[in-house]
Parts: C-alpha cells; sequence; structure tokens
C-alpha cells in the first residue's frame, strides 16, 4: 500500500514508467498496488524501498499461519501429545496449541 500525498499522480506514473504495470485501488489515505504474481510482489517491494517512497505491506496470504480447530478429540488428550504427532507425522510447524475449558468449572469441554 503506498500513501496517497500530493504528487500522487507523479508516483504513480513513475512507478509504471520504472517498475512495469501495476493496478492500482484507491482506499481512503492509501492506494493499494498490485501485481500479476508472488515474484513481482517481492520485485515492487524492492523497487519501493530502493526509491524511498513511503510505503507499507499487508502480510500476503501465503505467509500468513493457518489457524486450525480440531474436534472431537478426548479431553484426556494433552497440547503436548496432539503437538508432537502433529510435528512428527504431518511434518507441521506448530507455532501454538490451545485447549479449550469451560469458563466457569475450567473443565475441557465434552459432548
Amino acid at each position: 500500500m503506498l500513501r496517497k500525498l500530493d504528487n500522487f499522480a507523479a508516483e504513480l506514473k513513475f512507478i509504471n514508467e520504472k517498475f512495469g504495470p501495476v493496478i492500482a485501488k484507491l482506499g481512503g489515505q492509501f492506494t493499494r498496488l498490485y501485481t500479476k504474481d508472488t515474484e513481482e510482489h517481492c520485485k515492487l517491494t524492492k523497487f519501493l524501498k530502493e526509491k524511498s517512497m513511503e510505503y507499507f505491506v499487508i502480510t500476503p496470504m501465503w505467509e500468513r499461519p493457518i489457524i486450525v480447530v480440531i474436534r472431537d478429540i478426548p479431553w484426556e488428550t494433552r497440547p503436548h501429545q496432539i503437538k508432537k504427532f502433529l510435528e512428527d507425522v504431518d511434518k507441521f510447524k506448530i507455532d501454538k496449541i490451545v485447549q479449550l475449558t469451560k469458563l466457569r468449572t475450567k473443565r475441557h469441554y465434552s459432548k
């Protein structure tokens, strides 16, 4: 996202001439810049950094963590056991595992 300044049109024209065609969509005080693929995205970020343009990057979908909920696991199963299983068998990188409990009784959820 590129900050919309007074010379916004000149900056956008400069980007399209020097970097290549990008799709620009206005949104508030920022302009969203879209590229064709992930490689172009990385090149555009590098280009904006080299030219000292005021911008920020929203983390792309392919870099965001995936949040998964696993249901109907016996309440005796501990989070460290689930983590070990997922890392060993499925080769997932686990950031955090949370076991849900009932608020008042502090017991694990069960059907």
